[in-house]
């Protein structure tokens, strides 16, 4: 296993180090506590390639774990009285549909075409956990390598395998996820996820304010303001009218 990229030799090593798994397993118990969720709040995005740098909405979002997300956007990013962008993503597929300039977008869940629609390269996963101010943390023994230590107020958790390193930040209180970071070493590239002002929601808990940052400045923060987790039925179609252009994208 590589673990050039590890945390330093003053972390605890071990792969199957049982106060690592029984941490990550609290953390991920805690992630199922809110599913089937229907929410609603502010979404700022800020693309500093893009002409318009900045655009400021509000947002729907649904999603059942751990395989499917559905969300819509409107607001100043468009038309106010005009829903202006749709979007339904499962770990394989998706179909994004853009109302303010009539084309729809169907392909592949790859990290590329997450981050042409929602305008932050990003795994499937990162979308989940920014979606649901939640985060479930995976692991396999078989070709990671956990490591633990401790800085302030949060133990933290370093999983490093061959394709990518990843650092969470565990609250020592009550095992919340302050943040993580996530590094695919290939080139480098990082995705910086916070969350903050857990609060309650069914039998679980969420965080209000989620913000995701990569290293080229990319930027999407949500504001929930409405979070209604256990939902019996979500609704997740996209109605795209035919008379619009249809993109279809093989990879």
């Amino acid at each position: 296993t590589d673990t050039s990229t590890a945390t330093v030799t003053t972390d605890t090593l071990n792969s199957v180090n049982p106060e690592i798994i029984a941490l990550i397993n609290s953390v991920n118990e805690k992630s199922l506590l809110v599913d089937m969720i229907q929410a609603e709040g502010d979404v700022y995005v800020y693309m500093p390639k893009a002409e318009d740098k900045e655009a400021n909405g509000q947002i729907e979002i649904r999603c059942k774990k751990p395989d499917e997300f559905w969300f819509r956007i409107w607001g100043s990013v468009g038309p106010i009285s005009k829903d202006a962008f749709f979007g339904h993503f499962t770990r394989t597929k998706f179909l994004y549909y853009n109302n303010l300039n009539d084309y729809s977008i169907e392909g592949p869940t790859t990290d590329e075409n997450m981050g042409a629609i929602i305008k932050v390269k990003c795994t499937f996963d990162d979308a989940l956990n920014a979606l649901t101010g939640s985060v479930k943390i995976p692991f396999d023994l078989k070709s990671d390598t956990l490591t633990l230590r401790e800085e302030g107020n949060n133990n933290v958790v370093t999983i490093t395998n061959l394709r990518y390193k990843r650092q969470y930040w565990i609250n020592k209180n009550d095992n919340s996820i302050s943040k993580y970071d996530y590094y695919i070493k290939a080139n480098k590239t990082k995705i910086s996820i916070d969350f903050s002002g857990y609060t309650s929601a069914g039998s679980g808990k969420y965080a209000k304010y989620v913000s995701m940052t990569s290293s080229k400045g990319e930027k999407m923060k949500i504001t929930f303001k409405s979070y209604l987790p256990s939902r019996s039925y979500l609704n997740f179609s996209v109605d795209v009218p035919y008379d619009i252009v249809h993109k279809v994208w093989k990879k």
